[in-house]
């Protein structure tokens, strides 16, 4: 199943504002809602600069990541729990 970019930026920041997600909880909902393996989502990601950014954003300030270890690829095992 191809999703487009925007659709999902729409439906993540919909989950962010609505349900009180975090970016990672609510990418994480997308793709179980949608039935997305980890490296679809990854990608997904990947083409949709604002949610990668916002998410990097959010995994900083809540020291998920390391201002040294800045996502400039994002690894699909970063969903992997």
């Amino acid at each position: 199943m191809k999703i487009a970019s925007l659709s999902f930026a729409l439906r993540v920041e919909e989950l962010v504002a609505q349900d009180n997600l975090s970016y990672l909880e609510a990418i994480t909902h997308f793709g179980e809602e949608n039935n997305i393996d980890t490296e679809a989502l990854a990608t997904l990601v990947n083409r949709t600069e604002p949610i990668k950014f916002k998410l990097e954003e959010q995994c900083l300030s809540s020291n998920v990541l390391r201002s040294k270890e800045r996502m400039a690829v994002l690894d699909s095992s970063f969903f992997k729990e």
